[in-house]
Order: structure tokens, then sequence, then C-alpha cells
């Protein structure tokens, strides 16, 4: 067992590490000599972790999918606390001042915009969206403006059967075609419980977005780079 120490000399160091790790999974290279660990990060792929000798090779953080929310409702809270563990970055998006909690996990950036739907324009392609806003107008237009093109895999909405007929009729109306339409995830969850509890709601939509996620990645995809600096927002606590 070894057990490295920092010193307030150490901060740029850590500081640079921990936003490399924020940015997804990176490996160092170190060299155990008379004044600790100098490490090197390697660029490219990623070797595996091992001690060989006075050789070190370190991994740290882990490949994280993009997501981003429209709505912090009760069901967008309680997808937001299922996601904490998973291997998602959040944009969590709500126009209105007083939408957001006063605490949220780590994986997750806050955005307040005066335009929800123009976020999408600077969100990295391969992003999973979700809408569940408090305005129905407002998730068919997020909803056309994602499904233009390919670059969102997943794209989900809540809401019921129903929605999802009105929601394929002003589809059409405005020029989608069915390959665009039937991509259209509505209801999210509907594949798990019955049960309208929104923690039961989260966690039915948490194990779609792995399997989704999981299906993705099996066939090569590559994962999303960060989602833009530029989408702006606080970060979380």
């Amino acid at each position: 067992m070894a057990v490295e120490l920092f010193a307030a000399g150490d901060l740029a160091r850590v500081r640079d590490f921990a936003a490399r790790e924020a940015a997804g999974p990176f490996a160092t290279v170190g060299r155990i000599g008379a004044d600790g660990l100098a490490r090197m990060v390697v660029e490219g792929e990623h070797p595996a972790a091992a001690i060989e000798g006075d050789r070190v090779v370190e991994t740290f953080g882990e490949a994280r999918r993009d997501l981003v929310l429209f709505g912090a409702g009760h069901v967008g809270r309680a997808l937001v606390l299922a996601l904490a563990p998973l291997p998602f970055r959040v944009v969590w998006v709500d126009p209105r001042p007083d939408a957001f909690p006063g605490a949220v996990p780590g994986n997750v950036t806050l955005v307040r915009p005066a335009d929800p739907v123009a976020v999408l324009d600077q969100v990295a392609d391969g992003a999973f969206v979700l809408v569940m806003t408090h305005d129905h107008a407002l998730d068919l237009a997020i909803v056309d403006a994602a499904l233009h093109g390919t670059r969102f895999p997943h794209v989900g909405v809540i809401g019921s059967a129903t929605k999802r007929a009105r929601f394929e009729n002003r589809l059409r109306e405005v020029g989608h075609g069915p390959a665009a339409i039937a991509r259209l995830i509505c209801p999210i969850g509907a594949t798990g419980p019955k049960s309208k509890l929104p923690a039961v709601i989260a966690a039915a939509t948490a194990v779609e977005l792995i399997v989704a996620d999981e299906r993705l990645k099996a066939v090569g995809e590559r994962r999303s780079e960060p989602l833009l600096a530029s989408v702006g927002g606080g970060r979380a606590s």
C-alpha cells in the first residue's frame, strides 16, 4: 500500500486532473522517485492500470453520455437524482427563475436560457434529449428541433399514448417523415412499471437510457465530446 501526500503547491496540478476527469476518461504514467510520484498524462489510447516496478499506470474518470433534460418539474427532479450515479453528464434546462432545487448532483449543469430550444444548437452530436417542460407547446418545439437530422440518437418525451398521437400529427404537419417520427420515444418509461409516481417513472426512464447508451456503444459509436462550454448556466454544487 502506498500513501500519496499533496501540499498547497500541488493545487494547480490537482485542479487540472479534476478538470480532465470531469471531461472523461484519461490515464497517466508515473515514475516513483525520491520526490514521490511524477506523472505524465497519456494521450490517445488509455493503457490499463498497473504497477510495474517503479512505473505506475493509473486511469481516471469514465465515459459519460451527454444528456439534455428540459424541464424541472417533479419527474425531472426525480430523474436527476436517478441519474446521479450513472454515466451521464446532464445539462438541465428550464427558463423559470426558481425552477431548480437548491442543490443538485455533481454531474449536472444548470441552464436558464431565454430560449430553451436554442440550447440544442450548442449541444454536441450524440447527446440524448429528454423533454418534460411545463408547456406542451414548448415540448413540441423542442422535439421538432431535436428530430431534424440525426444528431441526437435518443429523443424522449414524457406523456401518454394520446400525447404521442397528437405530437405525431403535428410533426407530420411541419414536415417530419415517418422515419423521424418513429425515432420519438413517447411516453418515456413505458416499458417499466405502470406507476405514475415521479420516482418510478424516473427509474424506468433511467433503465431505458442505460439500455440505449449500451446499445449505441455496442455498435461502435464513439461517445460524444463534452457539451460546449458556451451553453452557460451554473455548475452544480
